[in-house]
């Protein structure tokens, strides 16, 4: 494209002004921007055409490129004073990684012919880009984009992992015993204090059985297993554990 259509499209407001020096003479040292949060997303690109605007009062457009829009250039960049200045034009190199970006803009048509100046920062939480400038002549700027720069890759939302599974409770081991000194008659019930207690079979000396509960020597025992008769009763005494 023409410079002059270029110059038109760009920066209609521009006027015949001369802006010589405008980016040659060191400005007053700008303390660098508050560091941005942590953004929320893991990869930006640029707007169709990248704006920002200089703590000086410049305005520059810079051309991107990329699929997705990560480059600068090809094609010509410019900046000046809307409304006060006319446009200097130049080349430019470098792009956005991640949320970083970091080019450099070698102006070589225009009052500010000669100056190169090179932009680092990094998109903010709120999505718009901002950093400083320095040129050749040792002269440092704030700047901030104009519009936000797009998301183009979010990380994946870590999930939280399950808790661990909690340990069964340890199995309780049976216990046993053994009938002993005699044979021993096996009750549907305590058969005490009521006597209400049945007689529903009996077991053998040397015959195995399982405790069910606690049971002390010469006392109602509750019993279990294969040789009880119904499978559980209870027995007194006779009982070796």
């Amino acid at each position: 494209m023409p410079i002059k259509s270029r110059r038109r499209t760009l920066f209609a407001a521009a006027t015949a002004m001369g802006v010589a020096g405008l980016l040659a003479g060191p400005a007053p040292a700008q303390a660098g921007p508050t560091p941005a949060l942590a953004p929320p997303c893991a990869e930006y690109e640029f707007p169709s055409i990248l704006q920002i605007n200089q703590d000086n009062g410049i305005t520059v457009q810079v051309p991107v490129s990329g699929s997705p829009r990560h480059s600068v250039g090809p094609g010509k960049a410019m900046y000046a004073i809307i409304g006060k200045t006319v446009a200097t034009f130049g080349t430019v190199y470098g792009g956005m990684k991640g949320n970083r970006i970091d080019f450099t803009a070698n102006w070589d048509q225009g009052p500010g012919a000669g100056l190169t100046n090179t932009y680092t920062g990094q998109v903010g939480a709120d999505g718009f880009a901002s950093g400083t400038t320095r040129n050749n002549a040792n002269a440092t700027n704030t700047w901030r984009s104009s519009e936000k720069m797009s998301c183009v890759y979010k990380p994946p939302q870590q999930q939280q992992n399950p808790p661990p599974p909690q340990n069964p409770p340890p199995k309780q081991e049976k216990r046993t015993a053994t009938v002993t000194g005699e044979d021993v008659d096996v009750y549907d019930a305590k058969n005490e204090p009521d006597g209400a207690g049945q007689v529903i079979g009996i077991l053998r000396v040397d015959q195995q059985v399982e405790l069910v509960g606690d049971c002390a020597p010469e006392s109602w025992c509750q019993v279990a297993g294969a040789n009880v008769p119904g499978g559980n009763g209870w027995v007194w005494g006779h009982l070796k554990f």
